[in-house]
């Protein structure tokens, strides 16, 4: 549907409305009648008039919202296709210049998304009914999830939707092997770091094993101590693992192999602290009280709700989850500590 299109027939069945109105104010009654049947017309077509104006109005602001819209519309086409190029270019040295580029044009146009969303707000806000056209297609920029290797939304319902099963509990073994080999668990890991780097590689390897794991009905297993080596091997993660081990694999895989497993009480003291609304993907939410602790990593953040999504070593009974965690649920228990350090 090309929105400009309609546009076009609204101008010009206004046009019509204009000379209409026109061949009105023309005609004189004066010289035919006079006295209150004069009054009563002339002050009925005053009134139709002004209506008709008001309409005529209406439709060249609704007008105007649809040249916006289609023109809306072609920009988000060309948004959507130059990040579907940006996840499909690989992030290392070689592509640099390319993906440069490809940002720099991404961050323009949603520049121009936004205030073209402004002007298209501001001209229905003066119509007081607006057609279905406005219902056909989303003219609001989404939440951009392509740097994931999964859906965030989709991911985080599979695991609201309670379906999953934690390995322990499914009656075949308590492994990740049972259902996938050694070589291939390793080798979705090793092609994730072949695109991502840094805090995306941190997180996304994190995403890309659970996925593994849901793609067969399942939850990874939590196994408390599970995975405390010097350096938390996949072999852990697949079988079993506690919060700060399955933190600690995933940030070694964004720190090339560097980061040592830590325990929740070394992860208190990782990288520095930073607030709710500074912290990335890749960093870590931690808390430690005389007796116990308990850390997580950050996924996404967004400041604008105050809500992290994170992915953890929950407990025996619950196993790894993804789950929504608010700031106020956070606050007074949980730091933020930025491992920009450990990354770079």
């Amino acid at each position: 549907m090309n929105y400009s299109s309609i546009a076009s027939t609204i101008r010009s069945n206004v046009s019509s409305l204009e000379q209409s109105i026109s061949n009105i104010n023309d005609i004189s009654f004066a010289g035919i009648w006079s006295g209150d049947a004069y009054n009563n017309l002339s002050s009925n077509l005053k009134t139709s008039i002004s209506n008709i104006n008001t309409q005529k109005e209406t439709a060249l602001k609704y007008a105007d919202a649809l040249d916006k819209l289609q023109e809306y519309k072609e920009q988000k086409e060309t948004f959507d296709s130059l990040k579907n190029d940006l996840a499909n270019t690989p992030n290392n040295e070689e592509n640099a210049a390319v993906r440069s580029n490809l940002n720099n044009k991404i961050n323009t146009l949603g520049s121009s998304l936004s205030s073209l969303k402004t002007e298209i707000q501001s001209l229905l806000n003066g119509i007081s009914s607006v057609g279905k056209e406005f219902e056909i297609i989303d003219y609001q920029v989404s939440d951009d999830y392509s740097g994931y290797v999964v859906d965030l939304y989709d991911f985080l319902n599979l695991f609201n939707s309670g379906t999953l099963t934690k390995m322990s509990d499914s009656g075949n073994g308590s492994s990740l092997y049972d259902y996938y080999s050694k070589e291939e668990v390793e080798s979705r890991i090793n092609e994730i770091k072949s695109q991502y780097s840094g805090r995306s590689a941190a997180v996304n390897c994190a995403l890309g094993i659970m996925d593994m794991a849901a793609d067969v009905g399942l939850k990874l297993d939590y196994d408390w101590g599970g995975g405390h080596s010097t350096v938390t091997s996949t072999d852990a993660v697949a079988t079993g693992t506690d919060c700060s081990a399955f933190a600690s694999w995933a940030i070694n895989q964004g720190a090339n192999g560097t980061f040592n497993t830590q325990s929740t009480a070394g992860l208190v003291d990782v990288g520095t602290q930073t607030s709710f609304e500074n912290a990335q993907q890749g960093d870590i939410l931690v808390y430690r009280n005389n007796s116990s602790g308990h850390v997580v990593m950050i996924i996404d953040n967004d400041p604008e709700t105050q809500q992290f999504l994170v992915a953890e070593a929950a407990n025996p009974e619950t196993g790894v989850v993804m789950k929504t965690r608010s700031y106020a649920s956070l606050a007074g228990k949980y730091q933020a500590r930025d491992l920009s350090s450990i990354y770079n």
